[in-house]
């Protein structure tokens, strides 16, 4: 984050992606933790809390982004010279990585081993079970697994299933700012960096309050391949609402009609980031066992890394080529988007109809 907000070059700023994403195997280890503490009593209860941490990072985020870039041109009388002109950014990635120290910090003294090193037999012969083909049975708990082992159906759909959600999310957040800052006339909504942020956050607060609220409940009443793909259906509309709201801003400009749009647009994110959870719940039951676990969700860390790679360039790059070639009115990206949604949707169809985890 240091070196990001210290990059005066194209160049220096992607390394410093890099950098993040080299160091970035946390998440993996968090949903193998959160394996190991639940089953499938209290599965969804457990798994829902992950993305209520991501829900307030993604709120403190865009409003510390927003609210500290140019520190001289909105806090003037404390930060004053010539070093805050040449990195308008710094100060924001500063209290980046000072999160990064502290999260390190509470790990390093307070974080427990979920999965212990020695375990007697008797208590190594429950299974993780998954109503699928493929999948080892009365696989002992404490048997490493290798990593061919894994590339079985049964492990194999629900990661393709999770790199799906990964790229349309990604390629969400790719053009969300850019859509906020595009002028209207150019197919977005001429917001200034505030705005820009404060409404980003604003997304962050009604996840982390709603997802826990309502995520089980759906869960335990349809089912979850069924709640994950209703929710993965949200990124239709969702994508639908880019041209919609400009359409309405072109005509009317900023009213009352746009901050609708952008409401429901908002409401649908709520649903959709619940596939991620359906999805973790889905890894984590097709793992052959505990020992396994770190590698089935690092292997799917590893998909999902690979297509937001690819996620943020192919989007941002046909929306520019959509508005400088006028392609569909300067809305073809959004055509596309909303057919790799339908057929996310329809490859969700090839996950279990239900999961089982023994206690």
């Amino acid at each position: 984050m240091l070196c990001f907000g210290l990059s005066k070059t194209l160049l220096r700023l992607i390394l410093s992606r890099c950098i993040t994403g080299a160091l970035n195997g946390g998440s993996g280890v968090i949903k193998s933790m959160m394996g190991e503490l639940t089953d499938s009593t209290n599965m969804a209860q457990g798994f829902a809390l992950i993305p209520i941490t991501w829900s307030l990072g993604a709120t403190m985020g865009p409003m510390i982004g927003g609210t500290l870039e140019h520190p001289q041109y909105h806090f003037p009388n404390l930060f004053r010279g010539a070093f805050w002109s040449q990195f308008p950014y710094f100060l924001p990635s500063a209290v980046a990585a000072a999160f990064a120290v502290a999260s390190f910090l509470t790990i390093l003294f307070f974080l427990k081993e979920t999965l212990p090193r020695q375990q007697s037999q008797e208590k190594s012969t429950s299974t993780l079970n998954v109503e699928a083909p493929n999948v080892p049975v009365n696989v002992v708990k404490d048997s490493p697994m290798s990593m061919r082992s894994l590339f079985v159906p049964s492990v194999l759909i629900p990661i393709a299933n999770y790199g799906c959600i990964a790229i349309l999310d990604m390629v969400i957040y790719a053009l969300q700012p850019l859509f906020y800052s595009t002028p209207i006339e150019l197919g977005g909504l001429g917001f200034d960096p505030v705005a820009i942020g404060f409404w980003m956050g604003t997304c962050g607060i009604v996840d982390a309050a709603l997802l826990t609220i309502i995520f089980p409940p759906l869960v335990n009443k349809f089912g979850l391949r069924a709640v994950f793909r209703s929710c993965e259906a949200c990124f239709i509309p969702i994508f639908a609402l880019f041209p919609i709201t400009n359409i309405i801003a072109r005509q009317y400009g900023i009213n009352w009609l746009v901050w609708f749009s952008l409401t429901c647009s908002l409401i649908l994110g709520v649903f959709m980031h619940m596939t991620f959870t359906c999805s973790q719940m889905f890894i984590t039951a097709a793992a052959p066992n505990r020992r396994s676990l770190g590698a089935t969700n690092g292997l799917a860390s590893m998909t999902a890394s690979i297509v937001r790679a690819v996620g943020p360039a192919m989007s941002t790059s046909m929306f520019a080529y959509s508005v400088q070639h006028n392609i569909m009115g300067g809305y073809a990206v959004y055509a596309v988007l909303v057919t790799m949604s339908v057929f996310a949707v329809r490859f969700a169809g090839t996950l279990p109809g239900s999961i089982q985890k023994e206690a």
